[in-house]
């Protein structure tokens, strides 16, 4: 079973991400951003880190791209800008996902990182 890490966010952003990832088969593990930055690393497959409200911490989501160099990396957030996708991906992301999103673009991305993974590891 997959694992997945949901960084940041509200309550109910935090639940809706369960949701759909639990319906997809994978298990959770939820942190804040601070946790996330500070923590030894988790053994998960994939990183869903939720771009709220204000700037984003370049320098620490280097570091969480430090703690997790060889998971994906995925920037979800309201902020529709080119721009800030853009500062998301230069900053380490590996995608960056559009809120409010459908679930096919919800599935396309996980997709796309869990095969990559899965292609890396054969």
């Amino acid at each position: 079973m997959d694992t997945a890490l949901v960084i940041d966010g509200t309550e109910t952003q935090r639940k809706l991400f369960s949701t759909l990832l639990q319906r997809r088969g994978f298990s959770l593990e939820s942190l804040t951003a601070e946790e996330a930055y500070t923590a030894p690393s988790l053994a998960v497959d994939i990183v869903i880190y939720i771009w709220g409200k204000g700037d984003l911490d370049e320098v620490a989501v280097r570091r969480l791209r430090n703690n997790y160099p060889t998971t994906a990396l995925i920037a979800v957030s309201a902020h529709a800008f080119p721009q800030e996708r853009a500062r998301a991906m230069k900053a380490g992301f590996d995608d960056f996902l559009v809120m409010p999103f459908s679930v096919e673009d919800f599935d396309s991305v996980l997709n796309i990182w869990t095969h990559q993974r899965l292609d890396a590891k054969a």
